[in-house]
This record gives C-alpha cells, sequence and structure tokens, in this order.
C-alpha cells in the first residue's frame, strides 16, 4: 500500500511539532 500525500504530510507535520516541543524544553 502506498501512504497517501495527506498521511504523508501528517507525518511532516507531526515531525515538526515534536521537534519545536523538543527545542522548547530540552533536557
Amino acid at each position: 500500500k502506498r501512504a497517501s500525500k495527506t498521511q504523508h504530510m501528517l507525518e511532516i507535520t507531526l515531525d515538526i511539532f515534536l521537534a519545536r516541543k523538543r527545542l522548547q524544553s530540552p533536557k
């Protein structure tokens, strides 16, 4: 099965979201 474009964009968005969260509160 090929991942749909929407799913791919969601994964990228989630990646950016987690990266930002990490930058805001480094541990």
